[in-house]
């Protein structure tokens, strides 16, 4: 099966924000509670974090940051020059750079302007009301609540996630089309078996070469078309004459084509929605892998039933499975 990759980088992209984001407010938090929290500190961020109050005056390298602000910067409390370029990090923050970053590139008016482009490029197609727009909202919203609370700690966190992930299965769970009253049923004789063998494999081979030829340089006319494909070889072959014996693997595999069908279109839509598409590779991936594993179910079916298949035709498929 095909899969599209032009858009998997922001896909990617994607996932990393989502997970630095649950990243950032594990480390922020594990910071605060490693210490007795008494006080309050508002960061420019409009993120609040619970500090000792002991630990607010102690500048351990001396040089003019605080070690609760050597945090903050990314600095190291124990070192009073962080990134080596000869300027203490305090002087440097004093001077508007980054204790952080060597001189002369370091001017947090610059690297500020870096991060609004990086910003504006990964956001350029966000689109509100996406399953990815709703997660972030609830995410942030669910950490503000329980941050105002006093109760952000390791156990809400869990819930937190927990709440997240259940979220995103209800959401991205591709329902099944087809059920066995879709299908005719018919009983399952050695006669039965082979035609539906025969039958099966037509239909594979026609599909199999329709896919392959599909040449649309428009990228998102040539995913509606792989889709559509998908979704016409199931129907297809929900109209074949099915033995009892194999109906339910049948049924299994039109509808692994109708998730793998209606994947590749949500996996087009990464750029909008990255968190639908990501899901959506999975679905793709696992329908993908249960497929292969189905058809080897029924080819191994076929030789225990003694089902011959000629190998100067396309049911030779069955045969190629199980050698």
């Amino acid at each position: 099966m095909q899969l599209p990759s032009n858009n998997i980088a922001k896909l990617f992209i994607g996932a990393v924000l989502v997970v630095s984001g649950i990243i950032t407010f594990s480390i922020i938090d594990k910071k605060s509670s490693e210490n007795n929290p008494e006080q309050i500190v508002d960061l420019s961020s409009g993120i609040s974090v619970k500090r000792n109050l002991q630990s607010d005056t102690t500048d351990t390298d001396l040089d003019g940051l605080l070690d609760w602000q050597e945090d903050l910067w990314g600095s190291d409390p124990k070192n009073p020059d962080s990134d080596s370029d000869g300027t203490n990090d305090g002087a440097e923050v004093d001077a508007g750079r980054s204790p952080v970053v060597p001189a002369p590139n370091d001017s947090l008016e610059e690297i500020r302007k870096e991060e609004n482009k990086l910003d504006q490029n990964i956001y350029e197609h966000y689109v509100p009301g996406t399953i990815t727009d709703s997660l972030s909202k609830n995410l942030f919203n669910n950490y503000i609540k329980f941050k105002q609370e006093g109760t952000y700690n390791v156990k809400t966190q869990a819930e937190i996630v927990e709440a997240i992930a259940q979220d995103v299965n209800s959401i991205t769970k591709e329902d099944d089309v087809y059920s066995k009253k879709d299908i005719t049923v018919v009983a399952s004789t050695n006669e039965s078996l082979k035609n539906y063998g025969d039958n099966f494999a037509l239909i594979q081979n026609k599909y199999t070469n329709q896919i392959a030829e599909i040449n649309i340089p428009d990228e998102t006319l040539y995913i509606e078309t792989l889709s559509q494909s998908y979704k016409n070889f199931g129907k297809e072959l929900s109209k074949l004459l099915v033995p009892t014996s194999v109906s339910d693997t049948h049924i299994k595999i039109i509808n692994n084509l109708n998730v793998v069908g209606q994947s590749l279109v949500e996996i087009s839509t990464s750029e909008t929605d990255p968190v639908k598409g990501l899901f959506a590779i999975k679905n793709y991936e696992n329908a993908a892998t249960e497929q292969q594993n189905l058809y080897i179910t029924l080819a191994e079916y076929f030789k225990r039933n003694g089902i011959i298949f000629s190998n100067e035709t396309p049911s030779n498929l069955w045969n190629i499975l199980i050698q």
